[in-house]
């Protein structure tokens, strides 16, 4: 249950999420290093998820609405590792959550919003708005379950680059991207395999090993690395700071959707966009929020 999703987002205007996805991430054991078993490693992950990124499998579970006062109350699955995604009107990130909760059969939990603190519990909790004679919109009725998203026929589902965005890319980038002798821009945008990923992932993902913070942004934009938690990376970072908000890739496919704020990539995304504008044109809602998704 939340009360105002909207508290604690600053410079959001009130109302821009419309939505909650839901997602898990899958427990990485101790058991998972098979290194000498396998080889299969990069950097400090054993079996390899991800190149510096991820260090965990990522499960969606659907989206949940948000009540026009900002509230939202949905139903969750248990004894899992929960985290929630607060999306705007074209399901594209405003904020995610970095850490995740846990959650016991029948336990019923309940915040202000985002970013809470044990002070704004208690200030929340005096105000007129909340109580039992002024509910919030959403605890007036019964819990959402997570469903699809628009165009999805399940909102369960791995997020799975091989079958999520390597698809896209054989239909729309190939045909530039995709030739040995002359690949436009030298970017390789095939599924090739490597040794441990693919041709398209290896050439978006840039290179970060032991920890590296400064690295080109490339087309992805703002990267977390979760190999690396002591290297200051678990510091409050505000609306907007990750993901597909902060990737020319996705501004150039967006149509208008997405404003860079750093103004270099911004730039270098309208060029883009201007170069690319039949395969933004070509590109199908679906398939750009999966693409949006994965970044």
């Amino acid at each position: 249950m939340v009360v105002d999703v909207n508290h604690g987002f600053e410079g959001v205007p009130h109302g821009a999420v419309k939505h909650l996805r839901v997602l898990e991430q899958v427990p990485r054991p101790w058991a998972a290093r098979c290194k000498e078993l396998f080889g299969d490693e990069y950097d400090q992950q054993h079996i390899v998820i991800s190149k510096d990124t991820h260090l965990a499998l990522k499960v969606q579970h659907g989206i949940v609405p948000v009540e026009s006062d900002g509230s939202a109350h949905f139903v969750v699955p248990a004894d899992v590792n929960i985290f929630l995604q607060a999306l705007d009107a074209d399901g594209l990130a405003i904020q995610t959550e970095r850490t995740f909760v846990d959650y016991r059969p029948g336990e019923i939990r309940a915040c202000i919003g985002c970013h809470e603190t044990p002070e704004s519990a208690m200030r929340q909790s005096g105000l007129t708005r909340g109580t039992e004679k002024d509910p919030p919109l959403a605890f007036r009725r019964a819990p959402s379950r997570p469903g699809p998203q628009p165009g999805e026929k399940s909102g369960q589902r791995v997020l799975h680059y091989p079958t999520d965005v390597q698809p896209i890319f054989d239909r729309h980038c190939v045909s530039c991207h995709g030739n040995a002798e002359k690949l436009a821009g030298g970017l390789d945008l095939r599924g090739t395999p490597t040794q441990k990923f693919c041709a398209s992932y290896e050439a978006l993902v840039p290179e970060r090993r032991k920890g590296d913070q400064n690295r080109d942004l490339g087309l992805l934009g703002v990267v977390i690395g979760e190999n690396h938690p002591k290297t200051g990376n678990v510091e409050y970072l505000p609306a907007g700071s990750l993901g597909a908000r902060t990737s020319v890739l996705a501004a150039m496919l967006s149509r208008g959707k997405i404003a860079l704020a750093d103004a270099a990539q911004q730039a270098r995304a309208e060029k883009l966009a201007k170069q690319h504008a039949d395969v933004a044109t070509q590109l199908t809602p679906v398939e750009f929020l999966l693409l949006a998704n994965w970044i």
